[in-house]
């Protein structure tokens, strides 16, 4: 599972949107970032509308206002959290990739009777159980990839989670099959 955006087979074309550069699988969070030169930045824009700024910002306060009145903010998070590779995102940046603080999106979540810690453990605990059943990496990189700091805390709260050792796991699921 990627959770990058690969170079595609037309990368070089980029080159040609010169002096813009893109960057292909270069941050652990899913995300498409635009950065400009400070000069672009001074220039006016040809089409700026004040009254069309305030018109898409007033669509996207009502997006955002049904998007919270119908849910599904557990189930965002959830596919946040298991594209991100070789981290664990915070409840603050996964706020603010969405443009509110961290405390309502923990609102959110509690509306749905959830929360950001319950959810991130189930989503790393179900991440190195399939990692470590299929057996490629060894427990050390299944902890870098997870976002743990050390082996030592992976294997304690992998143990907290699941009764056994990640070792243990691998050879009893290995024996399983």
């Amino acid at each position: 599972m990627l959770n990058v955006m690969e170079p595609p087979p037309h990368a070089a074309r980029y080159r040609e949107l010169a002096p813009a550069r893109v960057h292909f699988a270069a941050s652990p969070l899913p995300e498409i970032r635009k950065v400009a030169d400070t000069w672009s930045l001074d220039a006016a824009l040809p089409m700026a509308d004040v009254h069309a700024v305030r018109m898409a910002e007033e669509r996207c306060r009502a997006r955002l206002q049904r998007h919270s009145e119908q849910g599904n903010w557990a189930e965002w998070v959830v596919m946040m959290l298991n594209e991100a590779e070789d981290s664990q995102p915070t409840l603050e940046e996964l706020a603010g990739l969405l443009g509110i603080s961290a405390r309502t999106l923990d609102r959110y979540l509690k509306k749905e009777e959830s929360s950001f810690r319950d959810l991130a453990i189930a989503v790393r605990n179900r991440r190195a159980r399939s990692l470590l059943l299929e057996g490629e990496l060894p427990v050390s990189q299944i902890a870098y990839r997870l976002g743990f700091t050390d082996v030592a805390n992976f294997s304690r709260a992998f143990r907290r989670a699941n009764g056994v050792s990640p070792s243990d796991f691998r050879g009893r699921g290995e024996a399983g099959r």
